[in-house]
């Protein structure tokens, strides 16, 4: 009898950009948002928001105009957005599009009458506010957030040494929609009658005759790392998630305080104390902080998982992918009634250098240069003779996409780039079959990722079965 091998129509699928999952349990997630600039973090942070009013703050040479802007964003659910004196950056443009109305905070010499008109120009309805000084301005930020809602409580802060304090407060003025009033830390110009007051900072910072005048609580340490601490240890009592952002450049902070409503801001530094984040679940960091700093800060939310944070490459990630695809792949087959597979190194190692191929060459094809993997990697064929009245099959499936852009990446992510693979090929009609042919006896699978994070990956099935 004539020996025959049967090739099994094949599955292929692409997909660039991976869904991102939430994150549970102990910290098994560190996600990033992250620009080129200081521009483009902010509107990224945007892009997390649905909205039509935006806020435009200038933070080039000081935060001071922009420190009180939390409070009204929260107020109208918006975002905060960053310009230059004299020109919109386009990422920043590309968002205020999606508004209808832009406040401005600052007056022309902060943000010049140049970029009002381009707002104008796009048939935007354009708010200045502004005062003589950033005191002023503040106590104009928060006569408009009682025009639109009203108040129970303000938060003080320095507005000459404070800035860092008053971040650290910003995402609780987005949260609850209330006014930060800036001071020269000895008096006050709102009146703080019959609202609950806090006052940000040491009696350095905030006179005790201020916080004894204004009946306030004062929440203030040694430093801004310490103050930070003790804001959300007041505001977020027993939070498991956390937005991290510098300690020493707070646009970033800023700009996150519209997002951060139900998750505090922690800032950070090289050898700053970090205790607030023991036994965090979820941490995002904002822009681009050092490397050694977010490994300071995942050793400090989770000192037991030491190491178990990976670069993509990492062989320890892949195969922790590949493990996780294998344990699906034979679910699935035995909820469907079929024999398990074993994995073999043969077919692993055809997988890693199709996917290896695939990458190089930047495509994804069950075909290159005329070749399948099997001819082109003549080194992994079964050579050996098929027995009469038995059919020999193999089978191919292969996906690529985008993986996220994170800082490092957890066991929980390596999981769920396996989760996402499987369920990819398993809702696609030829793949999903592909993995139940009842003649398969053994798989391989392998991943390559490129410096810039596609992953191409392949699995590989053959098996003999008798007709």
């Amino acid at each position: 009898m004539k020996n025959s091998k049967k090739i099994l129509a094949i599955g292929l699928t692409l997909f660039l950009v991976m869904v991102n999952t939430p994150m549970v349990n102990a910290l098994t997630s560190v996600e990033q948002i992250k620009g080129n600039d200081r521009y483009e973090t902010a509107a990224k942070i945007a892009d997390k928001q649905n909205y039509n009013t935006a806020i435009l703050i200038n933070s080039d040479n000081s935060l001071a105009d922009g420190l009180s802007a939390s409070g009204l964003a929260g107020a109208l659910n918006a975002p905060i957005l960053m310009t230059k004196q004299n020109q919109i950056p386009n990422t920043t443009m590309e968002r205020l599009n999606k508004a209808k109305t832009v406040y401005i905070i600052g007056s022309e010499s902060t943000i010049s009458k140049n970029v009002e008109n381009q707002l104008l120009s796009k048939k935007k309805v354009v708010q200045r506010i502004f005062g003589e000084n950033r005191f002023d301005t503040s106590i104009k930020i928060a006569e408009k957030i009682k025009e639109i809602k009203p108040i129970d409580k303000v938060i003080i802060a320095n507005g000459f040494t404070g800035e860092a304090d008053a971040i650290s407060a910003s995402p609780v003025a987005a949260r609850d929609g209330v006014p930060i009033i800036l001071t020269d830390g000895n008096s006050v110009g709102f009146d703080t009658t019959g609202l609950k007051s806090y006052a940000l900072g040491s009696s350095e910072i905030i006179s005790d005759e201020l916080v004894k005048s204004t009946n306030s609580i004062r929440l203030g340490g040694t430093d801004r790392f310490e103050t930070n601490k003790i804001v959300i240890q007041e505001f977020y009592k027993n939070s498991k998630e956390f937005y991290l952002s510098k300690g020493l450049q707070l646009t970033d902070a800023l700009a996150a305080s519209t997002i951060a409503k139900n998750a505090p801001v922690v800032l950070v530094e090289n050898g700053s104390n970090k205790s607030i984040l023991s036994g965090a679940d979820k941490l995002t960091v904002l822009g681009g902080i050092n490397q050694n700093v977010i490994k300071q800060c995942i050793n400090q939310a989770s000192p037991n998982q030491q190491g178990l944070y990976y670069n993509p490459n990492d062989r320890a990630f892949k195969e922790r992918i590949k493990g996780k695809v294998y344990a699906l792949t034979k679910q699935y087959r035995k909820e469907n009634g079929v024999r398990a597979l074993s994995v073999a190194s043969r077919l692993e190692g055809l997988a890693n250098d199709w996917s290896n191929l695939m990458a190089n060459k930047k495509t994804l094809s069950h075909t290159i240069n005329g070749k399948n993997s099997y001819s082109t990697f003549l080194k992994y064929l079964d050579w050996s003779e098929i027995k009469p009245g038995y059919i020999a099959v193999q089978g191919e499936n292969i996906i690529k996409y985008k993986i996220p852009d994170k800082p490092v990446y957890t066991n929980r992510d390596a999981d769920d780039i396996g989760n996402f693979i499987f369920n990819e090929w398993k809702t696609n009609p030829e793949e999903g079959t592909n993995m139940l042919h009842k003649g398969y006896e053994i798989m391989g699978f392998g991943i390559a990722i490129t410096g810039d994070k596609n992953l191409y990956a392949t699995h590989e099935f053959y098996g003999r079965y008798k007709e």
